[in-house]
């Protein structure tokens, strides 16, 4: 009993009832896209690395801070329940400003500080992030996204596209 009580809080009881299979397979696949080495745990210089590719500076103290709030098991890495409960609180906002982190979001991936994403930014960050898409993939995300069609994703549109319930 002790090590499945260890296992299964009940938060994340909590938490897996209120999420839905879509947001969980998202979930998973932005972890897997963290876990470098699959593993099953994201470790700090897995999550450094990504923040680097992102080219997101993370200093080790902000590092450390990320780990001591979300290593729930003190095992020194970042296993797929603790990341889900991360992505359900800045899904659900948690508390915290979710237009200011849409923006910085969105600067990671303006690359050149336009004010606006094109097409070859969106297929440089998901390069990055080791995201493989086709040519279709990229058209079909971006076109989502471009709703005024003028080849280019404002912040506006940025917004719409991760809020899609505002």
């Amino acid at each position: 009993y002790n090590e499945y009580k260890s296992y299964l809080s009940i938060t994340e009881v909590i938490m897996a009832s209120k999420l839905s299979p879509e947001a969980e397979s998202e979930y998973r696949e932005i972890f897997d896209m963290f876990d470098k080495d699959k593993s099953g745990r994201i470790s700090k210089a897995e999550l450094k690395d990504a923040c680097e590719q992102l080219h997101v500076s993370i200093t080790d103290d902000e590092l450390n801070k990320i780990f001591e709030e979300l290593d729930e098991n003190n095992d020194l890495s970042i296993d797929f329940h603790e990341f889900c409960k991360l992505m359900y609180d800045m899904d659900n906002n948690g508390g915290r400003d979710q237009e200011k982190e849409l923006w910085e979001a969105f600067k990671v991936f303006d690359i050149n500080g336009d004010g606006t994403i094109e097409r070859d930014e969106l297929v440089e960050i998901m390069k990055r992030i080791g995201q493989k898409m086709t040519d279709q993939d990229i058209d079909d995300m971006f076109q989502a996204a471009d709703t005024d069609g003028d080849g280019r994703i404002s912040f506006e549109e940025f917004m719409a596209i991760n809020n899609p319930d505002s």
